[in-house]
């Protein structure tokens, strides 16, 4: 029969026609649908396996029918080509009842209920209960970390959200086929298919069209392609996704580092994307090379992953309005937070770049946050404070007490005149709206002067101090406070 196997050995056991595989991160489970058995079976971390939905009548012998089982356990239910299965959070499996024209939902108990749809085909139904909804050929289904289920409604070409009270909506499509929408709401963009969905851990959703996969932005609900050209073909490995081709991908999965995975169908092949992204942590002063806070004007340093800003130009956009780029590398791009930020508690941070869209990152602001440059972007070269006579302060040539140092930095916030976005000062720099002190071996070192320098963009400022006669000599650590903001620690000048 076609439960074979059952109890026992998974790898002794048939499996006729598997259709999809979930995983259960809290026990370890493994789960298969099968085409030809209509079952959904479970292998266990011992590798035993069972049957957990389906079996009911001559259901669990390859032969559908009309739907049995609700409200009872789900091994006395049938199912009709369950051609998709996920599990959330808490241990709950869902299955893509397809030909039912439903998703049933097994919980911890065994027992199988109807999630979604009223088994009559349609498009209906949505703010509204989602077991009053009308579903047409269910495929792919995803769960988030919130507890929302998504559902790729193939036959209404769109993608449909299921939240924990079990109200339904659509969330990408118009229900009308066709491919256009990119760079605008997800909402009001045109699937041509909605065979796959899935979604990462940050929220951030994916669907494949015969000849796209494309990515809803968490933050900003805007839909944008991320592979395909739209001609369906093979080409382009090793390249950029956006100008390769695929051919009806399905069956979309993404890793924890955010690598999409997808089967190529009409290529026989299973092809990874790797992320056009933003990396975690990887907003820093340029000064300072930290993580934190940005700052209205301030120079920070973005680090990217999968792909080359030095060859694909674009926007670095915070909250939308376009940061002056300084400089950048093939993994690294230097830009002047725009003065826009100012007094925003966060801002919210992507990267647009031709075809390519970047995740969207949330920077906190803060009024000041001061860094001091040592170091070049990339963490190399000599130290940038400088003596009286211009040369970089070190053990070997330490600055003598009563004498003046310059500090370079930037951080500094809001100035007076007000900071202009790529603005270079003139001949009569600004100066920081805030309160400027050093500290030079914990003692008050005297300011001589604070603010930008002529020929440097706005963001670039110098601090020259007179080192106290009474300062510790030695290499001893100096503090930059602009504000309610202090540089970096471990920066040391050295004093005779």
């Amino acid at each position: 029969m076609a439960t074979t196997g059952d109890k026992g050995p998974a790898l002794s056991a048939a499996i006729g026609g598997p259709f999809d595989v979930a995983y259960d991160s809290i026990r370890g489970d493994l789960y298969v649908s099968t085409g030809s058995q209509f079952l959904v079976r479970k292998i266990d971390t011992s590798g035993t396996i069972t049957t957990v939905a389906g079996g009911g009548g001559p259901f669990g012998s390859g032969v559908s029918g009309s739907l049995i089982g609700d409200g009872g356990k789900a091994t006395s239910g049938t199912l009709d080509d369950p051609l998709a299965i996920a599990v959330d959070q808490a241990g709950n499996l869902y299955i893509s009842d397809h030909l039912h024209q439903r998703v049933r939902r097994v919980d911890t108990s065994g027992t199988i209920t109807t999630f979604a749809g009223t088994g009559v085909p349609g498009y209906s139904g949505d703010n509204g209960p989602a077991t009053n909804a009308q579903l047409f050929n269910p495929r792919q289904i995803a769960t988030d970390n919130q507890g929302n289920v998504y559902v790729a409604d193939s036959g209404n070409f769109c993608i449909r959200k299921i939240t924990p009270d079990g109200t339904i909506t659509t969330v990408v499509g118009t229900g009308v086929s066709g491919a256009g929408g990119d760079g605008g709401p997800a909402v009001n963009a045109q699937l041509n298919a909605a065979l796959s969905v899935a979604v990462d851990s940050l929220g951030n959703l994916y669907t494949a069209n015969t000849a796209r996969i494309r990515r809803v932005d968490a933050v900003t609900g805007i839909i944008s392609t991320i592979a395909g050209n739209g001609s369906l073909g093979f080409q382009g490995d090793g390249g950029p996704a956006t100008t390769g081709e695929v051919n009806v991908p399905w069956s979309l999965a993404v890793d924890s580092a955010f690598n999409v995975y997808f089967v190529d169908q009409g290529n026989l092949r299973v092809r990874e994307l790797s992320p056009q992204w933003i990396t975690a942590g990887g907003v820093l002063n340029a000064a300072s090379l930290q993580a934190g806070a940005v700052s209205p004007g301030e120079i920070v340093a973005i680090n990217i992953t999968g792909f080359d800003p030095t060859q694909t130009g674009g926007q670095i956009l915070f909250d939308g309005n376009q940061a002056t780029v300084v400089s950048s590398t093939s993994n690294q791009v230097t830009v002047i937070v725009p003065y826009e930020v100012d007094g925003q508690a966060s801002t919210q941070l992507q990267i647009v770049a031709g075809v390519i869209t970047t995740n969207t990152v949330t920077v906190p602001v803060a009024t000041t946050a001061p860094g001091i440059y040592t170091k070049d972007s990339s963490g190399q070269g000599a130290g940038m404070i400088l003596n009286a006579d211009s040369s970089v302060n070190s053990s070997q040539n330490p600055a003598s007490r009563g004498t003046n140092i310059t500090i370079s930095a930037t951080g500094e916030g809001q100035t007076t005149p007000p900071g202009v976005d790529g603005q270079v000062a003139g001949a009569t720099p600004p100066v920081p709206n805030q309160m400027v002190s050093v500290q030079i071996g914990g003692v008050d070192a005297p300011i001589v002067s604070a603010g930008g320098t002529p020929g440097q963009p706005a963001g670039y400022f110098q601090v020259v101090v007179q080192v106290p006669d009474d300062a510790p000599v030695g290499d001893v650590p100096i503090v930059l406070t602009v504000g309610g903001g202090s540089s970096e620690p471990g920066v040391i000048v050295s004093i005779q």
